[in-house]
């Protein structure tokens, strides 16, 4: 499976992209169609610039996770818009817009945020943003022949990607086919949601997302509980649902959290710490409000 197209009772649906899938990959930095992790290795976007220099010294948004090269050249050669100059789109969008004479695959040094933005393509809906820093370097590619060649290069000093026990159980969720018809991404973003994916601004307009929040704040509380009290973890560990048990492992095995996650808890870390603040700052001036009422009092008397 390609790690953002969602499944369901039919099978996996290639005309879509999951937002819990989306939400998925950039919680535990995985590549959007492999479902591998990111290391040090540079993270790819599909796009129609030419001009990509221009965002060196800057950071862009995309409304697509970031992909390994190999995986971009790949998906240069099979998917049928990216892979040829005369593909139409077939969405009710975009139906019948052509694709730029020429693609350019751009790889980017990191993701430096994600959160949610307006789409692109559905008016009224917001979507997963990535933002993305760095770029460094480029394919530019007009059919899929061009992509063939290069990416018979890339694959000739590839490497398998190395993951812990982890990872694996992470990628093995989110890869599986559930039996039942209930797509694995969501099973995995809930997991994801409870170690502080709840905290991506903007995660609870995001269409395909809303359900983990409408009308009850189960994920939000259990993600605040476990950022106050991180100890509680290792109970969860244990948890027989898969996806909460592979999450708080995940989590406690890291020594280094992804950059989003990490962002994400500092934000929410930095917020709370601001309420409590203003929390004890009212609380003086209610003391003081207090301490004043009884010296009149005491004057009168």
């Amino acid at each position: 499976m390609i790690a953002i197209v969602p499944q369901d009772e039919d099978g996996i649906d290639f005309g879509r992209i999951g937002e819990n899938r989306k939400l998925a990959v950039a919680t535990y930095d995985l590549c959007g169609v492999c479902a591998q992790p990111f290391h040090d290795e540079l993270r790819w976007l599909v796009t129609g610039q030419r001009d990509w220099q221009s965002f060196a010294g800057r950071s862009i948004e995309s409304q697509e996770a970031p992909i390994h090269e190999v995986c971009a050249l790949y998906a240069a050669q099979v998917c049928p818009f990216v892979s040829s100059p005369f593909a139409r789109l077939g969405d009710d969008h975009r139906r019948g817009q052509r694709r730029p004479e020429a693609l350019v695959l751009v790889g980017f040094e990191r993701t430096v945020e994600v959160k949610a933005v307006a789409s692109d393509i559905q008016p009224g809906a917001r979507v997963l943003g990535f933002g993305m820093a760095g770029a460094a370097r480029a394919h530019e590619l007009e059919s899929a022949l061009d992509a063939h060649a290069v990416y018979a290069e890339c694959l000739s000093v590839d490497s398998a990607i190395t993951m812990d026990e982890h990872e694996q159980r992470i990628f093995d969720l989110l890869t599986a086919k559930t039996p039942e018809g209930e797509d694995s991404g969501g099973v995995v973003a809930g997991g994801a949601l409870m170690i502080g994916a709840a905290f991506c601004p903007g995660v609870a307009e995001v269409i395909g997302l809303k359900r983990y929040f409408g009308g009850s704040r189960t994920y939000e509380i259990i993600a605040a509980g476990l950022l106050r009290e991180p100890d509680k973890l290792p109970g969860f560990g244990n948890s027989e649902d898969a996806a909460t048990a592979a999450a708080a492992n995940w989590f406690r095995s890291r020594k280094e959290l992804p950059a989003v996650l990490a962002k994400w808890l500092a934000d929410e870390r930095s917020r709370l710490s601001d309420l409590r603040r203003f929390a004890r700052a009212g609380d003086r001036a209610k003391a003081k409000r207090r301490s004043a009422k009884a010296a009149r009092r005491d004057k009168r008397r």
